[in-house]
């Protein structure tokens, strides 16, 4: 059973990501935020076995978004001609 303070720092971890997506939504960094969010889908769907993983899965995204966030990756590829 999972304990109190983890759920309490993964609800953290997770209304973090959600504002950092959310950002990135409004300032027109659709393709980051979309990114963002699918890391944070199959991260969770490949960890979620154990709330540890399910834990572990969170801060990993979080950390991911808080990166791309300060370095914004080139989505060339994804950009309409």
């Amino acid at each position: 059973m999972a304990s109190t303070s983890m759920i309490i720092v993964m609800g953290l971890f997770m209304g973090f990501n959600l504002m950092v997506i959310k950002y990135k939504l409004e300032n027109n960094r659709v393709q980051d935020a979309m990114l963002d969010l699918t890391l944070l889908i199959v991260l969770g769907w490949l960890l979620s076995d154990t709330i540890t993983g399910l834990a572990m899965g969170t801060v990993a995204s979080t950390v991911i978004s808080m990166y791309l966030l300060i370095s914004p990756p080139k989505l060339d590829f994804m950009e309409d001609e």
